[in-house]
């Protein structure tokens, strides 16, 4: 039995040590030297994660809806625009169509009127019976 109670305290004087010099190795891998690269930098570039590659696609997706939605805010205000041109136009056609047919009137009565002093001047004259 005192074989066995010195080779376990060999074996765990030998597992303290060992567990020691693991230490110290992790810690001596930990720091690089000058002319040494970290292990990060030692991967290979295989491009962007999954992640990183979905981030992208939805930011891009995103800014798409973006304009699109911006497309269609422009498309509404130019159609919005062109019906107010429209009736700026009806209106402005209504309004040359009420002043042509206002001057027609008064030219109208301007003749009726020159009409009538002519043919009261041919009365008061007679010069309309001197013809006949």
């Amino acid at each position: 039995m005192a074989e066995t109670s010195t080779n376990n305290t060999v074996r765990m004087d030998g597992f303290q040590t060992g567990q020691s010099s693991a230490s110290d190795t992790s810690q001596n891998c930990e720091q690089t030297s000058y002319y040494e690269k970290p292990n990060s930098d030692l991967t290979p570039n295989i491009g962007p994660s999954r992640r990183t590659r979905k981030q992208k696609m939805d930011q891009l997706c995103d800014e798409d809806i973006l304009l699109a939605q911006m497309q269609m805010q422009q498309a509404q205000l130019s159609i919005e625009n062109l019906r107010l041109e429209r009736k700026t136009l009806q209106e402005r056609y209504q309004q040359q169509r009420e002043a042509h047919e206002w001057q027609r009137a008064q030219h109208e009565a301007n003749l009726n009127l020159a009409m009538l002093q002519i043919k009261f001047w041919e009365k008061k004259t007679g010069y309309g019976d001197m013809e006949t």
